[in-house]
């Protein structure tokens, strides 16, 4: 049979040992988690990017056609009943 001072040191090893693995298991699983948090507001802003990107496109007046080619605005004289 092994002493009282040698089972103290088994069990306080033992107990040590767990205690760790649960603090090291802990921080495993936050750092995972953060990870997907991270990733989950990339996408979300990577998709607003591309919806204000969208929206852009979508609420501008296309510029060829209220542009002319050197970048200044043209104006169009129509006459009415003028024969070309």
């Amino acid at each position: 049979m092994a002493s009282s001072g040698v089972n103290v040191l088994r069990y306080s090893a033992l107990i040590a040992g767990v205690s760790y693995g649960l603090y090291h298991q802990s921080a495993l699983n936050a750092r995972i988690h953060q990870a997907q948090v991270d990733r989950e507001f990339q996408r979300q802003a990577s998709l607003i990017t591309q919806a204000k990107a969208e929206f852009k496109k979508k609420n501008m007046p296309p510029e060829s056609v209220t542009k002319g080619g050197d970048g200044e605005y043209t104006r169009l004289s129509f006459t009415w009943g003028a024969s070309q």
